[in-house]
């Protein structure tokens, strides 16, 4: 078994620690191209906080 953990969470903070946002994903393995890629299971963003659009592009 592999120690690592296979979900990942990223959490956005702004100064002073309020948390504004997150994201998780999981590598997974394409069949059909052979190569591992991310899968993006979740995203979230305060949408009163600045920039959080173009952190969806």
């Amino acid at each position: 078994m592999n120690d690592q953990p296979r979900v990942r969470c990223l959490v956005a903070e702004i100064p002073g620690g309020e948390v504004v946002g997150y994201a998780s994903c999981a590598p997974e393995l394409s069949t059909w191209d052979a190569r591992a890629y991310l899968t993006w299971t979740a995203f979230s963003c305060a949408t009163a906080t600045a920039g959080c659009a173009s952190a969806r592009s």
